[in-house]
């Protein structure tokens, strides 16, 4: 007599057995990445969840872990702005500003306020997802050949996903456009700005001595950028 149960039995056993083949088959991957030579042996393949169990926890509880890596934002737009009005850009510039000085020693604070940022000589872009300003940051023209960078922030529901980069590089092509031949900047020498100052390596900036009005000082680091 036929069971008409089977056929679902089946189907489950074929379902567990695929998840199993699957769970098996990202082990031996995993395993291959530990001994190349494929020489995998049963105590190593038993090993593994409990290996890899271990590195979250490490993970997860280093003091250093900052969370997940976000999906980065697609479909950004950077648009200039000169007014300066929009109340979320002015939000945005007051918690930048806000916070520089929270960290940064008042003689060694050279973050720019709206009044700073509203002058003929800064070039201002904001980032823009949909109604949302994920970032911004500025140039100030210090001769016919030499700009400042200035500014750079990235809004906090945005921090992970690349706008810092691709803002930079947009602002880098302007400069080039634009026909300046180096871009210098003043960043902090603290911890926090650690992330910062390795974005600008990232993109070939290097240190050096202080430029323009600025005067050597322990709390900045000072960069530059040669244009080709």
């Amino acid at each position: 007599m036929f069971d008409r149960g089977l056929p679902k039995r089946l189907g489950r056993w074929r379902n567990k057995a695929g998840i199993l083949a699957t769970q098996r088959g990202a082990l031996f991957a995993a395993a291959l990445l530990i001994d190349p030579a494929q020489q995998v042996s049963t105590s190593t393949m038993r090993s593994l969840p409990r290996y890899f169990a271990g590195e979250w926890v490490a993970r997860v509880s280093s003091p250093a872990f900052k969370g997940f890596p976000m999906k980065r934002v697609e479909g950004m737009e950077i648009k200039q702005d000169s007014r300066l009005v929009d109340v979320r850009i002015i939000r945005l510039l007051e918690e930048h500003v806000a916070e520089m000085k929270s960290i940064t020693p008042p003689e060694s604070k050279h973050a720019l306020d709206l009044d700073g940022l509203r002058v003929p000589e800064i070039s201002f872009w904001a980032v823009w997802d949909a109604d949302n300003v994920a970032g911004c940051g500025a140039i100030r023209e210090l001769d016919q050949n030499h700009v400042e960078l200035k500014s750079m922030r990235t809004a906090s529901a945005y921090q992970g996903r690349g706008v810092a980069s691709r803002l930079l590089r947009h602002i880098v092509a302007r400069c080039r456009e634009k026909g300046y031949q180096r871009i210098s900047l003043e960043t902090g020498a603290m911890d926090f700005f650690i992330p910062a100052r390795r974005l600008y390596a990232k993109f070939g900036f290097t240190e050096c001595s202080p430029f323009a009005d600025y005067r050597a000082d322990p709390n900045s680091v000072f960069m530059t950028m040669t244009l080709s």
